[in-house]
């Protein structure tokens, strides 16, 4: 008997003892396939190909047919295209890969094809831009196509884009056009199958001898890799297109977007823009027109810190008088202005300017280029932050860029009201004032506190001005950060910002100055603090009803965190069959062992019945002496067995 119970508390103890491990192992394995973590690819280094080109696209398929990007590699060798990048206006990137794709390589004189259900990228059929990128971000090539047609894609072919009838995925492009090239729906295209055509303006790649290389900084006093520009000239008295012209270094190549250079008008092209890195040591830079003729080129040797190559007439000489953008200058040219302006009565400038009315940043704003004012802000940005050449301040009705080329600020710091004198001006479409000595600002008061202003959506009221916004990152990679799906973050490398602090699908508040460049707003931090992480408190336990909702973002977890689940189920009914089982077969043994044990419980038991009950009721009594009878009768058959 004794070791009946023994066996039995035996069972129980381990049942009990081992369910709370079995536990405790099936949450640590739920707890893995949560790890959302997956180790880093190995990032790729160059040199990389320069032969890759982009070859077609195809923006409106037919109904049967899907959209695609085709590459073409140029090149006398086979090339992996593993890393490479190809990224739309809305700097939506596709990374090549392996997956969906029979192969990432592309032999020499192929065609690399990436239809859109690989890529997740869809083009636009009014207007949108393709940019190929090489696995370290460096831009190699890019197109921008407006109005397309069903069934037509948009060819790389003799040297020009243009739209064919004849799609070609895989093949050597084919030029076939219908007769609908030149109706209305056709008229914004900018291309056509000849360059003798004529046309409307942007209907086709235009060529010209009058756009020159007017200027380049291949070591400016900043930083080469955000300073340097390289600037053209449109010697013409006409405007020319340049969409499809190219400049190189000979080491990569800057394909110019959807631009036009008015007559007599330069164009400045900054490194952060074209990927153009000037050698400070010496370099050779080329302008050639979209029918890959070379229009005009320049070398020079041995660079000087702050010195400008630039073209003066038909001669390229240095100067220490850096112009982007406007006429070139000579050095002894800028000092003999310079002493006249100092023979003109010493501080009559400033002297002029105290006379001149202040004026809001709002209403300068407004000013054309070139017509001068002053305005007081309070500054949000200091020199040095974004870039070593301009500094921000805003008032209450708005912000703006504060520019000098030749750096000469006062010491400031952030929440300094200052007055400035300056001449207005426009940079990449945004609004700036430019100063030209340190006299021109004056700092007025210190410790003014600015507010910012908090926004959903970047617009050209808050263009300059401080602004606070929270939302989810939808986007962040190496090109592109960005919030809330509409929302372009950039991050200036002289900031030092922490790319990590964005992490996809993660909330954030941000701070910071928005920018305009061209068409873009874009929200820029100025430091780490501007940035800061929403956190969440992750549920302690998953219900199983909510497993489905809780992994829904990776099917691969959800099949695993329920097959757990029911693995637990199943051991948990397993131990307790095992239990019952046990005290089933352990009365079995009393029963046959020792009924007279099971009859003197049964007599108790049916005393305190009829105690409890207060009745004289035997037959209680009966039935268990029948139970008894029974089981004695058994035992004395196995007996005599």
């Amino acid at each position: 008997m004794k070791k009946c119970f023994a066996l039995i508390s035996a069972v129980v103890f381990l049942c009990f003892f081992r369910l709370p491990t079995a536990l405790a192992e099936a949450d640590d394995s739920c707890s893995c396939v949560c790890d959302d973590t997956t180790p880093k690819e190995n990032q790729q280094q160059g040199p990389f190909s320069t032969a890759i080109e982009l070859s077609e696209l195809y923006p409106a398929p037919n109904a049967d047919e899907e959209e695609f990007i085709e590459l073409k590699n140029n090149g006398s060798s086979a090339v992996d295209l593993s890393g490479w990048k190809v990224a739309d206006a809305s700097n939506k990137t596709y990374t090549i890969n392996s997956d969906g794709l029979t192969t990432t390589t592309v032999d020499a004189g192929e065609y690399f094809v990436i239809p859109q259900s690989v890529s997740k990228i869809y083009l636009n059929n009014d207007q949108d831009s393709i940019i190929l990128s090489q696995p370290n971000d460096t831009r190699l090539d890019e197109t921008t196509y407006e109005d397309s047609q069903n069934g037509s894609s948009w060819n790389f072919k003799n040297n020009q884009w243009q739209w064919s009838t004849t799609v070609t995925s895989g093949k050597a492009n084919v030029i076939t056009q219908n007769e609908d090239n030149n109706s209305p729906d056709q008229k914004d295209s900018d291309t056509t199958t000849t360059e003798e055509e004529t046309a409307p303006d942007k209907t086709k790649y235009e060529t010209s001898d009058g756009v020159f290389l007017s200027e380049l900084l291949p070591d400016p006093t900043g930083l080469d890799s955000t300073d340097e520009w390289i600037e053209i000239e449109n010697t013409t008295a006409k405007k020319v297109y340049l969409g499809g012209w190219q400049l190189t270094d000979q080491s990569k190549y800057y394909t110019i977007g959807d631009v036009s250079l008015a007559a007599s008008e330069r164009l400045v092209f900054e490194v952060s823009e074209t990927g153009l890195s000037l050698n400070n040591s010496g370099d050779t830079v080329y302008l050639i027109d979209p029918f890959g003729k070379i229009i005009n080129g320049t070398t020079y040797e041995n660079s000087t810190e702050g010195y400008a190559w630039a073209r003066f007439d038909d001669a390229w000489q240095w100067t220490n008088t850096p112009t982007p953008g406007e006429a070139n200058v000579l050095g002894e040219l800028e000092e003999e202005v310079s002493n006249e302006e100092d023979s003109g009565g010493g501080n009559s400038e400033n002297e002029d300017t105290e006379d001149v009315d202040v004026v809001s940043v709002e209403l300068f704003r407004t000013l054309e280029d070139g017509q001068s004012a002053q305005i007081e802000g309070v500054v949000t940005v200091l020199p040095n932050t974004f870039g070593s050449q301009y500094f921000y301040v805003q008032d209450d009705s708005a912000g703006i860029q504060v520019y000098s080329y030749s750096k000469a600020f006062p010491d400031m710091q952030i929440g300094d009201r200052v007055r400035i004198n300056g001449e207005k001006s426009t940079a990449r479409n945004e609004s700036r004032i430019k100063t030209k000595t340190t006299e021109d600002i004056v700092v007025l008061n210190s410790g003014e506190e600015v507010v910012p202003r908090d926004t959903t959506q970047l617009e050209e009221s808050l263009e300059g001005m401080l602004i606070q916004t929270e939302g989810i990152v939808t986007e962040s990679s190496s090109n592109a950060i960005t919030i809330n799906d509409s929302m372009a973050v950039v991050l200036k490398d002289s900031t030092g910002v922490n790319k990590d602090l964005f992490e996809e699908g993660k909330s954030v508040t941000l701070l910071g100055i928005e920018g305009q460049y061209d068409e873009e707003y874009r929200l820029m931090p100025r430091t780490d603090e501007d940035v800061a992480q929403v956190e969440t408190d992750p549920a302690a336990i998953v219900p199983e009803a909510n497993a489905q909702n809780s992994f829904s973002s990776n099917p691969d977890k959800v099949v695993q965190n329920t097959s757990l689940v029911k693995q637990l189920k199943n051991k948990t009914i397993l131990l307790i069959a095992i239990i019952v089982g046990l005290l089933v077969i352990t009365g079995g043994l009393i029963i046959r062992l020792k009924p007279e044990l099971l009859e003197k419980i049964g007599l108790k038991l049916g005393k305190k019945t009829n105690l409890a009950t207060g009745s004289d009721n035997t037959h209680d009594l009966k039935e268990v002496s029948t139970i008894f009878d029974i089981a004695r009768k058994n035992s004395t058959k196995s007996e005599k067995k």
